[in-house]
């Protein structure tokens, strides 16, 4: 093999190493190309599947509120049962037949006479994904204080994060007199078992609760001319898809968007005493 031949192949060698290296700047070039188009179309994908994971969070929640109300409502046919109940707080003055509502509250957000942490512990956080009291979709933080005394307005705080509350036409009744109207403490019987779609708990919007309205009871205005009637006491909360859950007195939980309108619904229903 002469020299030259030898110089010839280098130069072809060196030709085709340069058209590879030129081939290879290319090829980062379309693989540049390809991530733009593959972070496009993940991009894309996200869009789509986020608020399908949103609705599953949601719903999931719902479920949990659901689960919980089904908790309150077998806690009350309990609370209710003259001979299941072991204690009603303060409602044992009225007698083993009769009872408060407000003593049931007291034993769901365990204050009180209910109270079930150390003598030296006087405040405590509610855990919120588990409490009874508190809707998963509604604020995470409520609590709760012991005092000597004290009623549910200042041992349940703030007012603001009240996520669930009792039907407030069972923990008072409409009592005329003279011609007007008032409301009076209400005094509840064993009976009211055999009213099984009379609502007792519902989701409710704390900070809807205006005037010293006190977020704990709930009642829609059904009749214009009674205490209720211009809506004071009710501020519902429809968190769920637009749909707000509630529990009756005969254990079941339903969910609505329209729940005054639903029939068979006895929001009417006050007890007799």
């Amino acid at each position: 093999m002469s020299f030259g031949d030898v110089g010839e192949k280098g130069s072809d060698a060196v030709a085709h190493t340069g058209k590879r290296k030129h081939r290879q700047v290319r090829r980062r070039a379309f693989t540049l190309l390809e991530l733009l188009l593959t972070i496009g179309i993940i991009t894309l994908l996200i869009s789509i599947v986020l608020p399908a994971m949103r609705a599953c969070r949601q719903a999931s929640r719902r479920v949990k509120c659901l689960s919980q109300m089904h908790r309150a409502t077998w806690e009350f046919r309990i609370f209710a049962d003259d001979f299941a109940v072991r204690t009603r707080g303060d409602s044992a003055n009225f007698g083993p037949q009769r009872f408060e509502i407000e003593d049931f509250q007291e034993s769901l957000y365990r204050i009180a006479e209910y109270w079930d942490l150390p003598p030296g512990q006087h405040s405590a956080a509610y855990n919120s994904p588990s409490e009874v009291m508190m809707c998963p979709e509604g604020p995470s933080y409520l609590q709760r204080s012991f005092r000597a005394g004290g009623c549910l307005r200042e041992l349940v705080t703030p007012w603001a994060n009240v996520s669930l509350a009792l039907n407030m036409r069972l923990d008072h009744r409409v009592w005329t007199f003279n011609g007007n109207t008032y409301l009076v403490p209400a005094i509840v019987t064993s009976k009211i078992l055999n009213h099984p779609n009379v609502p007792l708990l519902m989701d409710v919007d704390g900070e809807k609760a205006t005037g010293g309205v006190e977020p704990f009871y709930t009642a829609p205005p059904i009749d214009p001319d009674d205490p209720y009637g211009d809506g004071t006491y009710w501020f519902p909360s429809y968190r769920h898809q637009g749909r707000i859950n509630v529990a009756f007195v005969g254990g079941h939980v339903l969910s609505s968007n329209n729940p005054l309108d639903e029939p068979g619904w006895d929001w009417a229903y006050q007890p007799s005493e």
